[in-house]
């Protein structure tokens, strides 16, 4: 496993997707701090914003990592140096999962500090969630990026074609995020007047699917309602129960591929 780690963070290290997906989280992060310039607003407002954006960079990075996988023989060189499925498929999901922080990580270091550079004493800007419940939000969103990167991995790893699975995985990340915009919107309507929108126990159910189980609507909830740990314990458990049942499926598909 050390070794599989090992290559694979030489690859990332060589990747020029990679850095340009790093470059673009940290303009993104400093361009949210510029924007407050313009008028009041809260110092935790933005906090969050980054989930809006990682998984689309995390995905675009991942698909250019499968073809690499796939398409210049890697999995089979490490399955012929003696390595095992479960580990080249454990060590693929840590280095998406390191990945995904790592862009995280590019947009929170500037945007917090700069932000709390320029306007933590400003009376216009201010702080409205105490520490504890951004930490614990901050947590949550960890398990979104955790979330996102055992589904790619069920996906991508399991589909050899070097052009179809990196297609797969950018389709998957914006089914699951488009998705959760829309649910979420819709789930939060129905609840504000239920008598209004006489919707369907199927229909709740995939609402609340999209909105609250999968990585996209969560990420729009952290987004939007900055310190909201009201909600946080139960989305964290949402998304442990589906990074459980993704990589178990996608560990129990790939160790039955075959790989030609």
């Amino acid at each position: 496993m050390r070794n599989l780690l090992c290559a694979n963070f030489h690859r990332v290290w060589k990747s020029r997707i990679f850095w340009v997906c790093m470059a673009l989280m940290l303009f993104y992060g400093l361009r949210v701090v510029y924007s407050l310039r313009d008028g009041a607003g809260t110092l935790d407002g933005p906090t969050f914003l980054f989930l809006t954006q990682v998984w689309f960079l995390l995905a675009a990075w991942y698909s250019s990592f499968l073809s690499g996988e796939y398409g210049d023989g890697a999995i089979r060189n490490k399955l012929a140096v003696g390595a095992v499925r479960p580990a080249i498929y454990f060590a693929d999901l840590l280095t998406c999962i390191t990945v995904g922080l790592l862009l995280c990580a590019a947009f929170i270091l500037p945007n917090w500090t700069l932000t709390y550079l320029f306007f933590g004493h400003t009376p216009r800007v201010h702080y409205v969630c105490p520490p504890g419940q951004i930490a614990l939000c901050l947590l949550a969103g960890v398990l979104v990026i955790v979330s996102f990167s055992a589904i790619f991995s069920m996906v991508g790893m399991n589909i050899q074609h070097k052009a179809a699975g990196p297609v797969a995985v950018i389709m998957t990340a914006c089914v699951i995020y488009l998705n959760g915009l829309v649910c979420s919107t819709e789930l939060e309507l129905y609840r504000q007047a239920p008598e209004r929108f006489n919707y369907s126990v199927f229909r709740l159910a995939y609402d609340q699917f999209f909105a609250e189980w999968l990585p996209g609507g969560q990420a729009r909830y952290y987004a939007m309602h900055v310190g909201g740990s009201g909600m946080a314990p139960v989305l964290a458990a949402y998304s442990l129960a589906v990074i459980l049942v993704s990589t178990a499926a996608g560990l129990f598909l790939f160790r039955r591929k075959d790989l030609k």
